[in-house]
């Protein structure tokens, strides 16, 4: 079976968000004590 290239970005994406995903979930799960995954990401604004 053949697929389009809008079908074969749709695959990329798809994978990509649930990579994303896990990791997100992996880094809430190893630090219980913070609640915030990225602090000096959300820290970043305050520096502007």
């Amino acid at each position: 079976m053949t697929a389009s290239r809008g079908e074969n970005k749709k695959v990329l994406l798809f994978i990509v968000s649930v990579l994303l995903i896990m990791m997100i979930f992996g880094l809430l799960n190893n630090n219980d004590r913070d609640v915030r995954p990225f602090p000096e990401l959300i820290a970043v604004p305050d520096v502007f």
